[in-house]
């Protein structure tokens, strides 16, 4: 009697890689916010700062980035300038200046 592992096929290509590492990229935060949050935890596992003070760090972190995420979503053209003079009502018979 003989063991052996199954054999699935698993065509790796450099397509099937490139997606997978552009969904790993989609769900991870960006490379400063892990190093940030990194830290965090690492101050939290070795006592350094009490774990309520670090969780209010890291919310206060999220709210900021959802707040700037937001603000960039939902950024509309800014408004034409105004003139500093107001607009003379055109007098009867004559055109407007």
């Amino acid at each position: 009697m003989q063991w052996r592992l199954p054999e699935f096929p698993t065509p790796v290509g450099r397509q099937e890689v490139a997606a997978a590492v552009h969904k790993v990229r989609e769900v991870l935060p960006p490379p400063t916010q892990l190093a940030y949050y990194g830290g965090l935890g690492l101050v939290a596992v070795f006592g350094i700062v009490e774990l309520p003070v670090v969780a209010m760090a890291a919310a206060g972190m999220i709210v900021v980035q959802w707040t700037i995420r937001h603000h960039h979503e939902h950024e509309t053209q800014p408004p034409a300038p105004v003139s500093e003079e107001p607009e003379k009502p055109a007098k009867p018979g004559k055109p407007a200046e």
